[in-house]
Formats: structure tokens, sequence, C-alpha cells
């Protein structure tokens, strides 16, 4: 929330599909995710998504080889919208590294400069989590001296991002993401 509230105007401007089908499509995906974290084997995809982390971190360093120096994809708005509710679901059930695959989607199969997928990947994965979170509190499923502290601290990090993340040359914030996924991956690994 703190992210959209202080680049709404930013987020506004990438035009790439239309925002309401985007946010519609994350709306569904994680509630679809948190359905799945509800009733499935947490083991048999926890043991997948250290895998799906790496995977989207060794997509964006390849990413300017496999789009070129300039050239850039753009999906049809069907096939992104695909790969949007995948990774919207995986939000939704789990979230960690939810961002490097949104990041991932953004620099092989749109147009996008890696600032405006930084910023596109907000809105998408808060609604994502927002309709998983009312599922799980509607279930009663929730800590709240956990979630009002995690939420109060992504808040204020997600407030001050947005402002910083303009200083941040385009290949370093490439960059970045890949080693925040490496680190992601070995993390959920070693855990």
């Amino acid at each position: 929330m703190g992210s959209i509230a202080n680049a709404w105007r930013r987020m506004a401007a990438v035009r790439i599909y239309p925002h309401w089908v985007q946010l519609a499509v994350s709306a569904a995906g994680g509630l679809a995710g948190g359905a799945l974290l509800v009733v499935a084997d947490p083991d048999v995809f926890e043991a997948v998504v250290p895998w799906l982390v790496l995977s989207g971190a060794v997509l964006v360093a390849l990413s300017p080889r496999i789009n070129g120096a300039r050239t850039r994809r753009r999906l049809p708005l069907p096939v992104y919208l695909t790969f949007l509710v995948l990774i919207t679901i995986y939000g939704g059930y789990f979230g960690a590294g939810a961002g490097v695959l949104f990041f991932a989607l953004c620099m092989l199969g749109t147009p996008m400069t890696a600032h405006e997928a930084v910023l596109m990947k907000t809105p998408m994965l808060f609604v994502s989590n927002l309709t998983a979170a009312i599922l799980f509190i509607a279930r009663g499923d929730v800590d709240w001296g956990a979630a009002v502290a995690v939420g109060a601290g992504a808040f204020a990090g997600g407030y001050a991002a947005p402002a910083l993340q303009r200083f941040i040359p385009e290949p370093l914030m490439r960059w970045l993401v890949v080693a925040g996924g490496c680190v992601m991956t070995a993390w959920l690994l070693l855990r």
C-alpha cells in the first residue's frame, strides 16, 4: 500500500496492458492461491518453490541477451494474463519470490523498463496478497500481532522504495533483483 500511495501516478502512466484487467486477474489468482494453501499438502509445493524463484532470477539475468540490446517483446494480452494468473496464484499460495517472477515476466514479455516492472509488480502482487489475506481472515487463520508488525514494516518500506528506485540505474536494478532471487533461493533451500 505504501508504494501504491507514493507512486500511483507513475504506475498509471505504464499503459502496456489494461490495468483493471491485470488487477482482476491478480485478485482471482491470489484467491485461488490462498484457497490452494488451505487445501493442498504444503510439502509438495514447498519442494518446487526454491526452483521457481531461482528460475525467475536466472531469467531476469538473461533477459538482456534474450531480448537483445534494445528489442522488447510484447506478449499478446491473453498470454501475458495467463502468466500473470500463474504468478499471482503462486503469490497467494506462498508469496516469497513472486516479485522476481513478475519482474522476469515483464523483462522477457513486455516492453517495460526495469523501473516500470518494479512499479507494476506492486499493485498486482498487492491485490493478489490482499485477496488471499481476506480468505485467511475469513477463516480465522491470522496471527494478528505478526500481521500488524509485518504490515507496518511493509508499508514504510513500500512508501520509501518508489522514491529511491528512481535513482538506481536499470542494469543495477536488474542485478539487485537477481541477487535477491538467489539469496531467497538459498534461504528457501536451507530452511
